[in-house]
């Protein structure tokens, strides 16, 4: 459950290796948003009303997100701090409504702590499988 002052949302990703972030508002079963992750980092999010950005990931010990419309406009920008304990998010020149900013924030910043979470796993598997052979 994620929450702002201009709403509340349920995300979910059904499991590891999941393809997909589902968003929901707190209180409905209904999906208004989906973020769909690249194979080599970044990806995008579509909500139902047609809108979709373009999740930019660069960086990897100080990693940098960049959230662009379909112009390639930039709506936020999220510098990740203190190996994912922290971070910075910018509002650029270019926003929808209030309620979908917050919105894709909060998503953005879960997509970037999944990120972190995936790399841990990978990095537990790799180690467990050279150990094993």
């Amino acid at each position: 459950m994620a929450a702002s002052s201009e709403g509340r949302w349920s995300l979910k990703r059904p499991g590891f290796p999941s393809t997909k972030v589902s968003v929901r508002p707190a209180d409905s079963n209904t999906e208004i948003a989906s973020y769909y992750p690249n194979i080599f980092g970044g990806g995008r999010i579509e909500m139902t009303d047609g809108r979709s950005w373009q999740f930019i990931s660069q960086g990897f010990l100080n990693p940098q997100y960049s959230l662009l419309d379909t112009t390639d406009r930039q709506v936020l920008t999220l510098k990740v701090k203190g190996f994912g304990t922290g971070g910075e998010m910018q509002c650029g020149s270019v926003m929808p409504d209030i309620k979908t900013v917050h919105l894709l924030s909060i998503l953005s910043w879960y997509v970037t702590l999944l990120a972190k979470e995936d790399a841990a796993v990978a990095a537990i598997t790799i180690t467990s499988v050279a150990a094993i052979t």
